[in-house]
Formats: structure tokens, C-alpha cells, sequence
């Protein structure tokens, strides 16, 4: 076994990547991974808003105010998007660092005594994730990272479940679901607030900076290797836990960033998804020629 390793931890990165990995398919599909970028930085504004309202805050606060924030960057691109017809690229490109330096501005002038550090929501530190436990009725039931990452899991396999083609509708051809009788924005509103969850639930483990790569990334590499959706789900969740693992291992084993090591993990498959991709169309050129 490797020196320093924690199962909880492992637990707590591989639960969390799953969680990123669900609502990451479908966002790539419909070409909106970047909305991640969004919330990730929105979050800090919304962890320096509950601080200046309340002072100490709870993790519950905190975690809703990450929430909140993170949603009204997503809407705030998107209305900037269907309404005043900017590029998708431009309204992410406009709001995300807004925020963000909003949310810099309030904790170097009004916090600047609190223990609230824009390096831990940008880097975060998995390694001290089982240490901040739960406890209820002086039960110890695991690291709230843990906790946080099953939440979103289980709402967005939920929301799959229930809603799993209206929402591939929704997201690809939201003209067609109007006409069918979909409830676009019932739907819209749940699979926001779950990609949300997924993405302040991911800054505990990697970071606001690497939390996109839980979400791009195992979809990406599943992509490159099938076309069916329910296929594509599926191999983005194996490649989420195999590289999870393999970079959790990494960073022991070499003594360096964990969250760094778990995106470098997952990297190895996307790049061994190009090799089989790129063998493919090979194959097929030499037989059509």
C-alpha cells in the first residue's frame, strides 16, 4: 500500500468525480461544458456573501451560497445569450469574471480578518477533506465532502431517471421540446441546480481551477470511442473512476498534488481514446480507398 493513503479520501475524489461525470456527458453534448468554468469562479462570491451577511457561517450557509451564486452565473450567460444575442463563448467570457472579481474586491477590502482564502476555493486540498466531518446526534458519518458529492450524485441519477429524454431533447433542440409539451423550464432549473451542486461539491476536491476537467474530461474521452448516448454515459463514468484512482495513486506515489495527479489521471484515458479514435478512421479510409 502506498504511504499516506486514506480510503476516505479515495472514497470522497471518487464519488465526486462520478457526480461531475453525469451532468458532464450531456453538457458536452450540448456544448456547454464552459458554464462550469462560470460557476466554479462564481462560487467564491457567493461564500463572501454569506460571510458578509452573516459572519461565521454554517457549512449548510456557505454550501447555499455557493449554490446561489453559481446559478446566477449560469442564468446570467444565458440571458445574455437568449436575449440581447450574444455569443455563448462571449456571455460565459463576461459573467464568470465578473463575479469572480467581484467576489476578489469584497474579500480583500471587507474580509481580509476571516479565514475565507480565494487560494483554497481556487486549489482546494483533497488530502484534508476526511478531517471536516459530519456528525449528527454525536454519530460520526464521514467527511461532509462525502456527503455533499452522494447529494449531487443521487439528484442528477435522479433527475436521469425521471427525465432522462426530455432533457437530451431539452438540451439539443429546446424548439422541438417547446412544441412536444416539454416542461423546458422545470427541467432546465433542476439539471442547473444539479450541475451547480456537482461543481461547488467538486471544490472541495480539486479546486475551482481543475474542476472543469471532472466534468470535460470523461466525457470527452467516452465520446472520441461511441455515439449512443446511454453508451457514451457509461464509459465516462468507468473512465471517471479509473482515472480517479490511477491519479490518486500518481500523487502519492510521486508526492505531489492530488487533485493535479486525479486530473493528469484522467487525461491518460482521453489519451488513449485519440489512439483508438484515430486507428478507427484510419481503418475506414484505407477501406473506402
Amino acid at each position: 500500500m502506498l504511504p499516506g493513503f486514506d480510503s476516505e479520501v479515495l472514497l470522497v475524489a471518487c464519488v465526486c468525480a462520478l457526480s461531475c461525470a453525469l451532468p458532464g456527458c450531456f453538457l458536452f453534448l450540448a456544448r456547454r461544458t464552459m458554464q462550469v468554468e462560470a460557476v466554479t469562479h462564481a462560487v467564491l462570491l457567493g461564500v463572501v456573501g454569506v460571510f458578509l451577511l452573516q459572519g461565521e457561517a454554517s457549512l449548510l450557509f456557505l454550501f447555499g451560497g455557493a449554490l446561489l451564486s453559481g446559478s446566477l452565473a449560469l442564468y446570467g450567460s444565458s440571458f445574455l445569450e437568449r436575449h440581447l444575442r450574444f455569443y455563448r463563448s462571449a456571455a460565459t467570457a463576461i459573467v464568470f469574471p465578473a463575479l469572480f472579481a467581484l467576489a476578489v474586491a469584497l474579500l480583500n477590502t471587507r474580509m481580509r480578518n476571516s479565514h475565507v482564502d480565494a487560494d483554497a476555493v481556487l486549489l482546494g486540498e483533497l488530502a484534508f477533506v476526511s478531517l471536516d466531518r459530519l456528525h449528527i446526534g454525536g454519530v460520526d458519518l464521514g467527511p461532509h465532502a462525502l456527503w455533499k458529492s452522494l447529494a449531487s450524485l443521487g439528484l442528477t441519477t435522479l433527475l436521469l431517471c425521471t427525465s432522462a429524454r426530455d432533457l437530451t431533447r431539452m438540451l439539443f433542440d429546446p424548439i422541438l421540446a417547446h412544441v412536444v409539451g416539454i416542461r423546458v423550464s422545470v427541467i432546465g432549473f433542476a439539471f442547473t441546480a444539479c450541475t451547480c451542486l456537482a461543481a461547488v461539491s467538486a471544490i472541495d476536491v480539486v479546486g475551482s481551477v481543475l474542476t472543469l476537467g471532472l466534468f470535460a474530461l470523461p466525457a470527452a474521452a467516452a465520446r472520441l470511442v461511441t455515439t449512443r448516448v446511454r453508451t457514451l454515459v457509461v464509459a465516462a463514468l468507468v473512465v471517471s473512476l479509473v482515472g480517479t484512482s490511477g491519479g490518486y495513486a500518481l500523487g502519492l506515489w510521486l508526492d505531489v498534488s492530488l487533485a493535479g495527479a486525479i486530473i493528469v489521471g484522467m487525461s491518460l484515458p482521453f489519451a488513449g481514446a485519440i489512439v483508438v479514435s484515430l486507428g478507427h478512421l484510419r481503418r475506414g479510409s484505407s477501406r473506402s480507398a
